[in-house]
């Protein structure tokens, strides 16, 4: 019986793992329990920022390995993963809006490999569309204009049938795009502007990650009982009595996270997944589906040195299913008062509303069946490469209207454009998501209307759940931008 993908799949990742077939038979032998993790015994790491290579004149370059690699996650194991240049999670690209950044990313892992900008505005050619592959021992230069608002992006693959897994396996980064108008605002800057990835996962007893192939992983998706922030388990963080910057990116598969502080102090939030809001609005919980940013500033300078501040998240469940993870996810340790002279001023960046819509456009989300396996839909179709599912103008304003079918959630993201949601479920976007978008949530058996405009490049693009499961099992669709 031939294997199937998954099987191929772990294969591949056993050899790029460095293991013979004879230690790969020896780790098949029970080990015993991991340790559990002590809660808050390791500092949250924070990922280097790349430094730039020789490249054009006026343009910031840079080269990225995708590598096996090996990361401390699990006490006392070591724990195998696929990393950019060797980190997990990869390495932060601080970039300057209308600089163009050149990125060569070189793959030396056994499968192939595609990296999407996720909220860049990019030409097709680098949007990182899932069928656009870099095979194993190739390379491929990617090209970011930046030519787009500042806005906390990230990095990640995007291989056609394949980025749950690879995802899982450490494939992700941030990628921070900002201007002088940004700067101007006195906003906290490094060291006091952190970007903080949540991602939850599963492990072996031997510290390994597991990654199930079932129809439940495929209908819910991949959701883990450990959950990470910035590739540690329960990490605390030093803060000095001031403001701090956290940019916020839940980087999971499949989980959706309602943030809170345990002092009940609220988030003072600024921006979301395409750049500053117009006016900071303080939340006391904050929801973000899979692929969604939250740009917050936490004001520490009243709270007394010594305090334990708790990040935690509220929401115990994912869709319809229980998964008794730790509430408590990162854990602030207030030090002293420190000099301050950031400030969150009254207006941000203004958000221009887009002007009326030429069409609208219907996108069912549903759930199916393909290969005797569940699939997911979108206007009762799995995705082919070989079909276009709109066609917009460049220049052109339409609403896409995402009705939910189902009874799970669906995150929805489109490549290439930021967007503005209109209403959900008839009601308008609360604050907090009402600046530009490029990710939605769209709640079970509800629908979401958001409002775009098509511009900047011509050429075929993805749109996909961001639920990485779901794509990968269909959930995934493409648009034309035409002249």
């Amino acid at each position: 019986m031939p294997l199937s993908r998954r099987q191929l799949l772990k294969q591949g990742l056993m050899a790029t793992s460095g293991l013979s077939l004879a230690r790969f038979a020896e780790s098949q032998i029970p080990d015993p329990p991991a340790p559990p993790p002590v809660p808050f015994s390791r500092v949250m790491p924070v990922s280097p920022v790349l430094a730039t290579v020789p490249g054009p004149a006026g343009q910031d370059s840079y080269a990225i390995t995708l590598q096996p690699a090996f990361a401390s996650i699990v006490a006392n194991r070591q724990t195998a993963v696929w990393a950019y240049q060797g980190g997990y999670p990869g390495p932060t690209i601080r970039a300057t809006a209308n600089r163009q950044v050149n990125v060569r990313y070189t793959n030396t892992l056994a499968e192939p490999v595609s990296v999407h900008l996720h909220g860049g505005h990019a030409s097709p050619s680098s949007a990182g569309h899932p069928d656009d592959l870099i095979s194993p021992t190739a390379f491929k230069d990617y090209a970011y204009p930046n030519a787009q608002l500042p806005a906390t992006l990230w990095y990640h693959d995007h291989a056609v049938g394949a980025m749950g897994p690879h995802v899982y396996r450490g494939l992700a980064g941030f990628y921070i795009l900002t201007d002088a108008f940004e700067a101007a605002l006195n906003l906290p800057a490094l060291p006091f502007d952190v970007p903080v990835m949540f991602q939850d996962r599963l492990f072996t007893p031997n510290g390994s990650l597991a990654y199930p192939d079932t129809d439940d992983a495929i209908v819910r998706g991949v959701v883990g009982d450990r959950i990470l922030v910035n590739g540690a388990i329960q990490p605390f963080f030093p803060v000095a009595r001031r403001k701090w910057r956290f940019r916020m990116l839940n980087a999971s598969n499949a989980r959706l996270y309602d943030f809170s502080l345990s002092n009940g102090q609220p988030f003072i939030q600024i921006g979301c997944d395409g750049g500053l809001l117009g006016a900071p609005v303080n939340r006391t919980v904050i929801r973000l589906a899979p692929g969604e940013r939250a740009d917050v500033v936490i004001d520490f300078s009243a709270v007394p040195t010594g305090t334990q501040v708790f990040l935690r998240n509220a929401r115990r469940t994912l869709a319809l299913s229980g998964d008794g993870s730790p509430r408590d996810l990162l854990r602030f340790d207030v030090g002293s008062v420190a000099a301050d002279a950031s400030v969150v001023p009254s207006t941000l960046r203004p958000v221009i509303p887009l002007g009326p819509e030429i069409r609208t456009r219907d996108f069912v989300l549903g759930q199916g069946v393909s290969g005797g396996r569940p699939a997911w839909l979108i206007n009762g179709l799995t995705y082919s490469s070989t079909r276009i599912d709109a066609s917009p103008r460049t220049g052109e304003i339409e609403i896409w209207r995402f009705v939910n079918n189902s009874t799970q959630a669906h995150s929805m993201h489109l490549h290439l454009v930021q967007f503005q949601i209109v209403d959900i479920a008839g009601v308008p976007p609360p604050p907090g998501e009402n600046g530009w978008k490029d990710t939605v949530n769209v709640p079970a058996g509800v629908t979401v209307r958001v409002k775009v405009r098509f511009s900047g490049f011509t050429g075929t693009y993805a749109f996909t759940s961001q639920g990485l499961e779901r794509a990968d099992h269909g959930m995934m669709g493409q648009f034309a931008v035409v002249p």
